[in-house]
């Protein structure tokens, strides 16, 4: 893949991101091992931003259904978790045994798909997913 975005100005855009929606400010000399993933993406032009500073994603690997045309491309993040809502994504689960289903229920709600799409995803599209879908959530 070709590099579309220089990996200083992806610096830029990644640290203004992640520093508008997280709690605790992330330095921009730990940003790359803390969002490799995320930093790839944006330098290799799948990722912009909206206005707001909210990321729109756009599959590496679409989603196609069983007739071979694309169902999902691109992906757009919910900013925030609501309490209720987190309590909703919980029900049903035990919070020390079962982390990680309630983790998967956070991301899919986060990108606004059903759990069961996580698994459809590349692994590239998965990881960089995963790791906006944490400052989200």
């Amino acid at each position: 893949m070709n590099t579309v975005i220089s990996k200083e100005v992806a610096l830029d855009e990644l640290e203004s991101f992640i520093n508008k929606f997280v709690k605790k400010p992330c330095l921009k000399e730990n940003m790359e091992d803390t969002y490799p993933d995320v930093l790839d993406a944006i330098m290799d032009g799948f990722i912009s931003f909206k206005e707001d500073g909210v990321p729109v994603f756009i599959l590496k690997d679409p989603i196609k259904n069983d007739a071979g045309d694309i169902s999902l491309s691109e992906i757009n993040f919910r900013t925030r978790i609501k309490p209720t809502t987190l309590a909703d994504l919980a029900k049903g689960l035990h919070p020390q045994t079962q982390v990680f289903t309630l983790q998967l229920r956070m991301t899919a709600y986060v990108i606004d798909q059903p759990v069961a799409m996580l698994d459809k995803f590349s692994r590239y599209d998965y990881d960089v997913i995963n790791q906006i879908s944490s400052v989200f959530s």
